[in-house]
């Protein structure tokens, strides 16, 4: 019987706000430019994840605007305990108790994301994530060699680093929606608690209002599997 693997987004899915968009405040609070700068982050992000920018463009855009400092990256790691979508709390044990089949794969960077993550039970090295690169306390780049800071990221992480199965996807963004259409996964659920985008809701197998709509597909894919299993042991057994 195939193995089920389930994996998700974070940024308007686990967590029910952009993370960079986050950091981007924080980085920004003192600047007098702050509302524009903002805004246009903003934008960007709403391009990039409507699929209308590059991803890699998306990010690369957001970061040429933001002095990141350490100490900028250590708030907003505390306050993304905080920013944990509703549902996705309520639900932590689910990941808990299914750890060795949960991955998360992101655009979004490690620096930050990484303690919270953890808090909800996923795997250290079930985490896939951007990382900043530094000049002593200041972010100067991005690790380039990573594959999710390139076009089409997510399909090659998920088709080089999750094992072969029933591979499901969870998120809200059209690079949620490409390893679908490259076909390294058999399910994309887009993800709505948080924001709804008719061009990646367009491109899904299913649309989750929670994250209890997830759980209830994952239930019925898991019960269509089983089925099919002993059918075929029921027919090799004559």
């Amino acid at each position: 019987m195939k193995k089920q693997y389930y994996i998700f987004d974070v940024d308007s899915t686990l967590l029910r706000i952009e993370s960079l968009e986050e950091l981007a405040k924080i980085t920004l609070r003192d600047n007098s430019d702050a509302k524009n700068i903002l805004d246009t982050i903003e934008n960007i992000t709403k391009l990039g994840m409507e699929g209308k920018i590059p991803f890699p463009v998306s990010l690369q855009k957001r970061l040429a605007v933001l002095p990141i400092k350490k100490r900028h990256i250590y708030e907003l790691t505390g306050q993304l305990f905080h920013d944990v979508t509703p549902t996705v709390a309520n639900n932590r044990e689910f990941i808990q108790r299914n750890r060795e089949n949960c991955y998360v794969v992101t655009g979004g960077f490690a620096d930050y994301l990484l303690p919270v993550l953890c808090s909800l039970g996923f795997r250290s090295d079930h985490i896939f994530a951007n990382s900043f690169k530094y000049d002593g306390d200041t972010v100067v780049g991005i690790d380039e060699g990573n594959d999710l800071s390139k076009e089409a990221g997510k399909v090659r992480v998920i088709e080089t680093c999750i094992p072969q199965g029933n591979r499901m996807i969870v998120g809200d963004g059209s690079t949620d929606a490409e390893p679908r259409a490259y076909g390294v996964v058999d399910h994309f659920i887009a993800f709505t608690e948080n924001v709804r985008r008719e061009s990646v809701v367009g491109k899904a197998d299913f649309v989750a209002e929670s994250f209890d709509d997830v759980l209830g597909y994952f239930k019925e894919k898991d019960s269509l599997i089983q089925r099919e299993a002993s059918l075929l042991r029921l027919e090799y057994s004559w």
